[in-house]
């Protein structure tokens, strides 16, 4: 019967810990910097995206979209196709992958890892070649 209890508090939490919507969010109005390794002259490039550009308030919106689903991140985090980083979060895209960390609005910082369609991120990767 313990037993019984143990594996039902065990998925109890694993369903909480899985349906866990992160606050993430693009604080003020700061610009952020993407930074890609690799475009297609073969050269690293930085682009600054300031808050009334398109692109920032695309990014804002995938973020709010992509609230759950977000793992734990426990390692460290890879070099990456890109980094954007603002005031308040870095996020660094590897293949399908984004690593993120943040800190949330009550000041507790978190790193989370992602898989994603790079199809929902394009208006980022078509920065590299512009």
């Amino acid at each position: 019967m313990q037993s019984r209890s143990i594996v039902m508090s065990l998925a109890a939490l694993f369903l909480i810990s899985c349906s866990y919507k992160h606050d993430i969010q693009i604080r003020g109005k700061d610009p952020l910097s993407v930074e890609f390794r690799s475009c297609s002259e073969g050269a690293n490039k930085r682009v600054e995206i300031e808050a009334n550009h398109e692109e920032f308030r695309q990014l804002e919106g995938w973020f709010q979209s992509n609230r759950a689903g977000w793992d734990n991140y426990y390692a460290t985090e890879p070099l990456g196709d890109y980094r954007i980083t603002g005031k308040w979060f870095m996020s660094t895209v590897t293949g399908n992958n984004m690593v993120l960390n943040y800190t949330a609005t009550d000041g507790e910082v978190h790193t989370l890892v992602k898989s994603v369609d790079r199809a929902n991120l394009k208006f980022i990767d078509e920065l590299c070649d512009a």
